[in-house]
């Protein structure tokens, strides 16, 4: 039987798993989709593919400070703020664009 810090593990990928595919693309099978979850310290780096590398930068508290290395052509957004770009270019009409500059 598991013990209480095995069973919150065990909570915490299914909390996981659910949360990537509620996150995921619409029509993208789940066997398509896989969250690995990895333990990292301050400084220490994972690698994407061949040209993104995540460094976990600084921890404070439940807040951890991410720096990321990826090519310029790639967009890195946060979530949140993925989804209200995908929101705003699938509710447009006519060819507006989403400029963040201040004008």
């Amino acid at each position: 039987m598991p013990d209480a810090h095995e069973q919150t593990r065990g909570d915490a990928g299914r909390v996981a798993r659910r949360q990537a595919r509620e996150a995921s693309p619409p029509g993208l099978a789940e066997k398509e989709l896989a969250m690995l979850v990895l333990t990292r310290h301050r400084d220490q780096s994972i690698r994407i593919g061949d040209s993104v590398v995540v460094t976990v930068v600084d921890i404070r508290g439940d807040k951890i400070r991410l720096g990321i290395d990826a090519p310029r052509a790639m967009a890195v957004h946060r979530a949140e703020v993925a989804d209200e770009i995908a929101g705003a270019i699938a509710g447009r009409i006519g060819p507006r664009t989403i400029d963040n500059r201040a004008a």
